[in-house]
């Protein structure tokens, strides 16, 4: 089945060529998640781009179908034997749908060859976020007859996903298409049926692959969210809470506030610390966490190191054992990753 993603995008290019638009994309420097990455560094020369218009949409949209694993039912690229396409990670629980997009670099070579690099960040409704460096050499041109049916069956199948849009975007969406309609000499009635279909895929384009890749950036500080229960809950129904990710709804449900876990943290009592990455880690850092007064500030209670798998975002469990009274301090679960001089803290969590 389709993912909503690369389908509302495709919908997208559909209003702004109904509309005769181009979309405005903020710089690369001016978007802040781009603060939190390793950025790629560009094969080609960086340039400014202030305006896309529907060919780079189209291109951002088979980035997209190429992180989906959609890609070979996607009508607007054609990928064939001289392409050369290289995707990390295909097979990423999901749906993701996009936030965020940095145009890296767009630029053209004097065969109307078209050289894009993005970096993006997709979200799942587990709140997990994948982050990628994407690149796309290709040309664009119009589609043959075949291509063109192709694109007309995209459509119709296409507009089942529209319901779920907001009011004043199906509203914007109508007076484009209806503008679009009038502008062909078609009823205008916002119906986009099989005449506005075929007449849209006249005006659609294909794209021929050269190279595509995307690959999976590594955060400098992975972002994180965290949860402490009681060890009697997690030990009366383990196979509730070790699932990873697939027990996130049972660990939120069953996590202790601060008050709770201040009443219940008499000497001898125990807990279960789950540390759930939103952001992939890296798999050759280790991450450590230990126990703190303080906000930032290692201590003697550094947890054993960890490592995560490649291309996954990992669940850390600890145990804590309350040897004495807690008193009123604050307390915090400090996150460290690893490296060879001074260990970076990424994360502190307050428990109490």
């Amino acid at each position: 089945m389709k993912r909503i993603g690369t389908i509302a995008g495709v919908l997208l290019v559909f209003i702004l060529i109904c509309a005769c638009q181009k979309i405005s994309i903020p710089k690369l420097e001016q978007i802040p998640f781009l603060d939190n990455i390793i950025k790629p560094e560009p094969k080609y020369h960086n340039e400014r781009i202030s305006l896309l218009n529907t060919d780079i949409l189209l291109a951002i949209d088979t980035l997209d179908a190429a992180r989906e694993g959609t890609l070979d039912s996607f009508p607007y690229a054609r990928i064939d034997s001289d392409s050369t396409v290289t995707v990390a990670d295909t097979k990423s629980p999901g749906p993701f749908s996009v936030r965020k997009i940095g145009i890296v670099k767009y630029e053209m070579s004097y065969d109307d060859t078209k050289h894009l690099a993005t970096v993006t960040e997709t979200r799942d409704n587990l709140g997990r976020l994948d982050l990628r460096s994407n690149r796309l050499v290709y040309t664009a041109r119009e589609p043959n007859n075949q291509e063109t049916k192709a694109i007309v069956r995209h459509i119709k199948k296409s507009l089942k996903y529209t319901a779920g849009m907001r009011k004043e975007v199906k509203e914007a969406n109508q007076r484009a298409i209806k503008e679009f309609q009038k502008r062909h000499g078609l009823i205008p009635d916002g119906i986009i049926g099989t005449k506005s279909a075929k007449m849209y895929s006249r005006k659609a384009k294909v794209l021929d692959v050269k190279e595509l890749s995307s690959s999976i950036i590594y955060p400098t500080k992975p972002r994180s969210t965290f949860f402490i229960l009681s060890y009697e809950t997690v030990a009366g129904a383990p196979d509730q809470f070790n699932q990873g990710y697939a027990s996130l709804d049972a660990v939120k449900q069953h996590a202790l506030s601060a008050d709770e876990f201040k009443k219940l943290a008499a000497p001898g009592s125990r807990f279960v610390l789950f540390l759930y990455f939103l952001d992939r880690v890296s798999p050759d850092k280790a991450v450590q966490m230990c126990l703190s007064k303080s906000e930032n500030r290692k201590t003697k209670s550094l947890s054993p190191a960890k490592y995560a798998l490649p291309g996954v975002w990992p669940v850390i469990t600890e145990i804590l054992s309350i040897d004495d009274a807690m008193g009123e301090a604050s307390l915090y679960v400090n996150v460290y990753i690893k490296k060879l001089i001074i260990d970076d803290c990424i994360a502190s969590h307050r428990i109490m």
